[in-house]
């Protein structure tokens, strides 16, 4: 009888690049508010690349409809995409 491994709930598995096998922190002690907690980690590390004035591969992150559409390459995988905003959570110290 063959039997799956167990899956680690804290490691994201996906079908994208980014989150292949990306360990996550711990999961939030706190409900997550956007535009509190998500829009000024986008701000301070993703705008000045993908904001209003420069769309480095035509993406865009600080219009929700934009970032949706995606850039160049197509729409923005979410597995990726989110598991990059729990990374940058993590390694800004948000809690």
């Amino acid at each position: 009888m063959h039997h799956e491994p167990a899956q680690d709930p804290n490691v994201l598995s996906g079908s994208g690049s980014l989150t292949a096998q990306i360990k996550l922190p711990p999961a939030a002690t706190k409900k997550v508010d956007y535009k509190q907690d998500i829009q000024p980690l986008l701000a301070q590390k993703c705008y000045s690349c993908h904001g209003a004035e420069v769309q480095q591969s035509g993406l865009r992150l600080d219009l929700r409809q934009n970032a949706l559409r995606g850039g160049d390459y197509g729409p923005i995988n979410k597995d990726d995409f989110f598991g990059f905003i729990i990374l940058l959570i993590h390694s800004s110290g948000v809690p």
